[in-house]
C-alpha cells in the first residue's frame, strides 16, 4: 500500500514509521507517473517498508526543506532521518537503496 501523505501529514508520517520511502512528484510530470507503478510494485515487494507520496505541488515548505530540486525525487528514511535519495527516474538504483534500507 502507497500512502497519499500531505505537508500538514509528513513529519508524523516519517517518524511513526521505522523505514520509510516517499516519492515526490507531480500530477503534471510525465517521469513522476512513470514511477508511479514501480512504486506500487515496490510498496508489494518489500512490505517491511511503509511507501507514501507527496505530490509537490503545494507543499513548497517541505519540499525547501528536503531540497527536492527535481522530480521524481524518492528520499528513503531510516527511523526518522535521511538514509538516501535517488533524483529522476532509476529503477535499478531505488531498487538497490530499498533492498538495503528493508535489511536494515
Amino acid at each position: 500500500m502507497v500512502h497519499e501523505i500531505s505537508p500538514i501529514t509528513f513529519e508524523d508520517f516519517v517518524r511513526n514509521h521505522r523505514l520509510v520511502a516517499v516519492d515526490f512528484w507531480a500530477q503534471w510530470c510525465g517521469a513522476c507517473r512513470k514511477m508511479s507503478p514501480l512504486i506500487d510494485a515496490f510498496a508489494i515487494r518489500y512490505p517491511k517498508v511503509t511507501f507514501g507520496k507527496m505530490n509537490t505541488d503545494g507543499a513548497e515548505g517541505i519540499c525547501q526543506k528536503y531540497s527536492i530540486q527535481g522530480i521524481p525525487t524518492v528520499i528513503l528514511f531510516l527511523e526518522g532521518e535521511e538514509y538516501a535519495r535517488v533524483v529522476g527516474l532509476n529503477e535499478i538504483k531505488l531498487k538497490e537503496l530499498i533492498e538495503m534500507l528493508s535489511r536494515q
